[in-house]
């Protein structure tokens, strides 16, 4: 990740308007909390390093796993 898009992420997270409503966000985050690919010590995705509770807070993000159940991903942005 570069300087750019760390700004951005960090703009995100202190913007209310770009965060999902608190339902959306626990739904997302109980998807990564079950999820193979979680890192238990840090609760960070070991495919995208990302901080899951953070992560799942924004709008403009979404799940990087693709898997046959879920060919987009198991959760994906809000427009």
């Amino acid at each position: 990740m570069g300087l750019k898009e760390g700004v951005k992420i960090i703009q995100e997270l202190f913007d209310p308007e770009t965060h999902v409503d608190p339902r959306t966000q626990r739904m997302r985050l109980n998807y990564c909390m079950g999820c193979e690919n979680r890192i238990p010590i840090t609760n960070q995705c070991d495919l995208c390093l990302c901080f899951m509770a953070l992560k799942t807070k924004l709008k403009s993000k979404y799940c990087e796993l693709r898997t046959p159940e879920f060919p987009s991903g198991k959760w994906q942005k809000v427009e």
